[in-house]
């Protein structure tokens, strides 16, 4: 599972140890097609003498389009998704503090630091056909997901998750379930927040958590900035 063992303990004594990160660069976007509209077609006159008549347009009306909701898939749709941290005015990636054997080899982790160094964390996605379920039962899969203690974390305790819509998605936003937590760290008190999203259509799994010394985290606002920075591209989550 995603939730193994993510950050490496011997990164940081404290966690505002040795900085040997790289900075990424933004990622950015394709504009949007931009299409052309087609003139529709006019209705020719005909003369006949001094009289000008119109023929009877022999064009068939288009009824209008309905709405419907996509189905499900029956089978895994095996996504290929990414993700891209593009607000650097909190933290910036460095991936000596992400263990990377935490996730498959299909899947991706990436570590990050604050930039006052007082905390670290990670953005992570799995996809999988075991994560698969037709069903879309995501509200409760997300909910398991970020109740899930992280391995790496003792004493931990959480404040009940709450849904917040700020990851951004192919089409708008992605809900998921964000917790504020207490633990310790190695030897350390801790304090943090993490965010969490199962996507069961797609057989898709998203997280992501900031830790930080005790004392010195980060406020809610900031950890909203984080999310609202992250965006996912090749998939559009549906609602919880």
């Amino acid at each position: 599972m995603l939730l193994a063992t993510t950050l490496v303990l011997g990164a940081c004594g404290s966690l505002g140890g040795s900085d040997s990160s790289t900075r990424a660069g933004s990622a950015t976007s394709a504009s949007p097609r931009s299409s052309e509209e087609t003139p529709a077609a006019e209705e020719s006159p005909t003369r006949s003498g001094a009289v000008v008549t119109r023929q009877p347009s022999t064009s068939t009306p288009t009824p209008a389009a309905t709405t419907q909701a996509p189905a499900a898939p029956t089978q895994w749709p095996n996504p290929d998704v990414k993700f891209y941290n593009e607000d650097e005015s909190i933290w910036y990636q460095d991936d000596s503090v992400a263990n990377s054997e935490s996730v498959g080899d299909e899947d991706n982790i990436e570590g990050y630091r604050t930039n006052n160094h007082a905390c670290i964390g990670y953005v992570a996605r799995e996809s999988g056909e075991e994560l698969f379920s037709p069903d879309g039962n995501d509200n409760s899969l997300s909910k398991r997901q970020i109740e899930t203690k992280e391995g790496a974390l003792e004493d931990y305790s959480a404040d009940d998750p709450v849904v917040v819509d700020l990851v951004r998605d192919d089409e708008a936003t992605m809900e998921g379930y964000e917790a504020t937590f207490t633990a310790t760290y190695g030897s350390d008190p801790v304090e943090g927040h993490r965010f969490a999203r199962t996507v069961s259509q797609q057989g898709f799994m998203f997280s992501a958590m900031v830790i930080c010394d005790s004392g010195a985290g980060l406020t809610t606002e900031q950890w909203h900035t984080i999310l609202s920075g992250l965006r996912l591209e090749g998939i559009d989550a549906t609602p919880m």
